[in-house]
């Protein structure tokens, strides 16, 4: 009898236990907002320093450390690699965010989200030829990619290069000028 308590006691252990895990793990991609890449910010220079990193709160490193052992299990999980860079980029570890982000794109060639926000990061270190790589790349993929045309303004627009600049938010223009991308291109050339 005792034998047979001991093994549904450890039944519903493990039962308790993978539920947590589930939810926890739903709870991180439901809550996960990181998916709609951000386009580059205009900034004359790209940044030279790091900025200090903000205090990542016990939720936050539990959330992390949790995304973490996830990867150990399966490394090639897209939605944890994307989340674990989107936390590690809101911390201030642009490489480690990167880092995941590069991981992504090895296992997905193709993912829009992840070449956007690499390029824009890459852009932020002062890998200027790979932020260009990386948006000329979505656009063989999507044309007229509004984030990927505006990036490419910006950052043609930061290297002085006003034609070239003016060459991919008039193509935004032209394609999406009701985008966010194409309000913040519009704003851009009317400075110039």
């Amino acid at each position: 009898m005792k034998k047979e308590k001991k093994k549904l006691f450890l039944n519903i252990g493990f039962i308790l236990t993978a539920t947590l895990c589930f939810s926890g793990i739903f709870w991180a991609f439901y809550h996960s907002s990181w998916y709609p890449a951000q386009a580059m910010e205009d900034r004359v220079h790209p940044v030279e320093t790091a900025a200090p990193s903000p205090v990542i709160s016990r939720k936050d490193s539990a959330h992390q450390a949790m995304l973490t052992q996830a990867l150990r299990k399966k490394p090639d999980h897209i939605p944890v690699l994307l989340e674990l860079a989107h936390l590690e980029a809101e911390s201030g570890n642009v490489q480690k965010s990167s880092e995941y982000l590069t991981e992504v794109l090895h296992y997905e060639p193709q993912n829009i989200d992840a070449k956007l926000n690499l390029g824009k990061q890459l852009f932020e270190m002062g890998q200027i030829d790979d932020a260009i790589r990386l948006n000329q790349e979505i656009l063989e993929i999507q044309p007229v990619h509004p984030d990927a045309l505006y990036n490419l303004g910006a950052i043609y627009g930061n290297l002085g290069n006003r034609d070239r600049a003016l060459f991919f938010w008039n193509q935004l223009m032209d394609s999406n000028p009701n985008s966010e991308s194409g309000a913040r291109a519009k704003e851009m050339m009317a400075r110039m």
